[in-house]
């Protein structure tokens, strides 16, 4: 069935939901308000209602007699305020652990608003937009890539009196007369000009950052990326880059908050004479906040590290994703070991914390190849990873040749792979034991005793595997497990077991 018309609301009293389900506050949807209040033609004539809440609150279950879903108490409290409002808009930042409950509650809110236009983007539902819509008859608009320009332009059809009339909007998908219909208007590129100021309305203290499961505050110093990764989604985006000054000044007011704040472009120094030019301008002011961001390898050089530290940088994350040449052929990445190397020791030497992307079954690889992986850059020195099962994201260039490798993926959101010619589900299951026994005991020990076990071991991937076949179950009341089992290997060297 079609959905309801969207309600035509006078000028003057145009009001606009922008709703984000998520680990911490929205930048995507503080992006949509500073836009849109950036044009005069829009400025005095809306209001933008802001609603952020942690994902936590949908999906943790509450004891009670009926043990009911908190999403229905999350739900519920999001409906009442929308009710009293009437938005003639309400639009959701979708991501991939989002998306889902964020149909969810646009269903409950078209059933309560019908003449309310419903309207979803982010980087998990432009690619498939056709299929959520044919599916899904109580969404109106999905906006594909950046969503500034396009909604920008839905609101001027709202203040215009034609909230449907979308045939010249740019990234939109939406119903006409029953059909489903693409814009094929050109891609604008997103003046990033006018997403000054994102946060000065309602900064998060670090106490309110605190209360959710990811406490840093978000910023982004440009979109898009020059590189190529197959199965990554940046490449679609043509590179666009925030001036320099201005975010040196708004960053130096974020972090004189005290809070931490993350970068996140999909790698903050890739142009690495304006990481340098921006952290430079940053590293002769007072503030307490920390920063985090993405680092490319080939970037990291003696300046930039000293940069780092005189900016007070808390900790960085340079890609690594997998040993095997063949893989990173695949996936059409980069990389040159030499200088990754000199990165990781730059780094240590530094005392500047790190961690290390890794993802695990690439095209051509094997669990092997992930076995030595980790195993290259424990020696390197590295303690930290985040682990990542490869995903195979809607849209994305690796998609369109996934029968060249037989990858096989769930068909909803995370999108994980399931198996391929060279990865079984058998090695799948194995590098997701392996992944949660080793978050388990660098959870249980220090990052010196953690390495001196692995060394003992004879490697990571050695010391892994003997906790895995040791039998003990990852739960924190196996600590004594634990310890007889690194007792036994500590016998290799007279140091006690301190602190497993």
């Amino acid at each position: 069935m079609e959905s309801s018309n969207p309600r035509v609301d006078r000028p003057d009293n145009l009001r606009v939901a922008l709703i984000s389900i998520s680990h911490c506050p929205s930048l995507a949807t503080r992006n949509l308000r500073r836009y849109c209040l950036a044009h005069d033609d829009v400025r005095s004539r809306v209001e933008f209602v802001l609603i952020d809440r942690d994902l936590r609150e949908f999906l943790r279950v509450q004891a009670s007699n009926t043990r009911r879903m908190s999403f229905v108490t999350a739900a519920d409290e999001i409906l009442v305020s929308l009710l009293s409002r009437e938005p003639a808009i309400v639009a959701f930042s979708c991501y991939l652990w989002n998306t889902d409950l964020s149909i969810r509650l646009a269903t409950q809110i078209k059933a309560l608003l019908p003449r309310t236009q419903i309207v979803l983007g982010g980087p998990d539902v432009g690619p498939r937009a056709e299929a959520l819509l044919e599916r899904h008859p109580e969404l109106d608009v999905i906006v594909d890539e950046d969503g500034e320009v396009p909604f920008l332009e839905l609101v001027r059809r709202h203040l215009a009196g034609a909230p449907t009339a979308l045939a010249d909007v740019p990234q939109v998908i939406y119903r006409d007369h029953g059909a489903v219909v693409r814009s094929v208007v050109p891609r604008p590129n997103t003046d990033l000009s006018r997403l000054r100021d994102v946060w000065a309305e309602d900064l998060p203290t670090a106490d309110e950052l605190s209360r959710w499961g990811f406490p840093t505050l978000l910023y982004e110093t440009m979109r898009g990326c020059p590189y190529s990764c197959s199965y990554c989604m940046s490449g679609r985006i043509p590179t666009n880059r925030k001036d320099g000054d201005t975010v040196i000044e708004e960053l130096a007011v974020l972090l004189g908050r005290g809070v931490s704040v993350e970068l996140i472009d999909p790698t903050f120094t890739t142009y690495a004479s304006r990481a340098k030019a921006i952290l430079r301008g940053l590293a002769g002011r007072a503030y307490s906040g920390r920063l985090w961001f993405e680092a490319y390898p080939d970037s990291i050089d003696e300046e930039l590290v000293d940069l780092m530290k005189r900016t007070n940088v808390f900790e960085v994350g340079i890609g690594f994703q997998t040993l095997s040449a063949d893989g990173l052929k695949a996936v059409k990445r980069p990389r040159n070991l030499v200088r990754f190397e000199r990165a990781v020791r730059l780094l240590r030497t530094a005392g500047i914390p790190y961690w290390v992307d890794v993802i695990y079954g690439l095209p051509n690889t094997t669990a092997d190849d992930f076995v030595a992986t980790m195993d290259y850059l424990h020696n390197l020195g590295a303690t930290r990873f985040d682990i990542y099962r490869l995903l195979g994201l809607p849209g994305s260039p690796m998609m369109r040749n996934a029968g060249t490798y037989g990858l096989v993926f769930s068909s909803s959101p995370p999108y994980e792979l399931l198996s391929s010619r060279t990865f079984s589900i058998e090695d799948i299951v194995f590098c997701d034991r392996f992944t949660t026994t080793f978050d388990y005991l660098r959870r249980q020990m220090s990052a010196e005793l953690f390495d001196r076990l692995g060394r003992l071991a004879g490697g990571l991937s050695a010391l892994v595997q003997l906790v895995m076949d040791s039998g003990v179950v990852l739960e924190p009341q196996n600590t004594d497990v634990l310890r007889g089992v690194l007792a036994g290997l500590m016998t290799r060297d007279r140091s006690p077991v301190s602190d497993a």
